[in-house]
């Protein structure tokens, strides 16, 4: 027999094992242990035309952002599928319909992300120059373009790109808000 505190924390930790599966199969590319690894896995990644790859050399933040911001979009299209009255159903569906079609973060992020990064090709050639940070986990690379690309090392010990890093993270934050207010209006709408 368990206690509801066991139930608790096992319902935790199954909520942690699906990102952490998710980020344990991205990593087809090798670890970046420099900036400079980092910066020459992100141009090559960023310069297929697929685009794939630019999850992977993301900094370990920056992807789990990405999971946590598909996942609840995910949940919030599932909900509003199932419980929204047809006018809205529709419209809400729309603006969740990229995570819903993406079977993963990396496609996510591609959809999401595709423009932002095309963008920055022109500036992803040469030989850059690298800034470490003082506090030893950022750095900041300025590419002969003139451009300044931030990276950043993560826990798990890999450096990867975190230009997109705030952006995210805020990202993340407005998502878990929005998923609450999804299911409080899908009980609503079920009543």
């Amino acid at each position: 027999m368990t206690s509801a505190g066991d139930a608790l924390r096992l319902r935790a930790v199954r909520g942690l094992a699906w990102p952490l599966i998710a980020l344990a199969g991205c990593s087809g590319a090798a670890a970046a242990e420099t900036p400079e690894q980092a910066f020459a896995t992100f141009a090559a990644a960023a310069r297929e035309p697929e685009l794939r790859g630019t999850f992977e050399a993301l900094d370990l933040q920056s992807r789990w952002a990405v999971i946590s911001i598909r996942r609840a979009e995910r949940e919030m299209h599932a909900l509003v599928r199932a419980h929204y009255p047809s006018g809205a159903r529709e419209r809400e569906m729309a603006r969740y319909s990229d995570a819903a079609k993406s079977d993963e973060p990396a496609a996510y992020f591609v959809r999401q992300y595709r423009s932002r990064i095309e963008e920055l090709r022109p500036a992803l050639s040469g030989t850059p120059r690298i800034e470490r940070g003082s506090d030893g986990r950022s750095a900041m690379v300025l590419t002969p373009s003139g451009s300044r690309l931030a990276f950043a090392i993560g826990d798990d010990g890999r450096w990867g790109w975190a230009g997109l890093r705030d952006e995210l993270e805020a990202r993340k934050i407005w998502s878990a808000n929005a998923l609450e207010t999804v299911h409080e209006s899908s009980s609503r709408y079920r009543r």
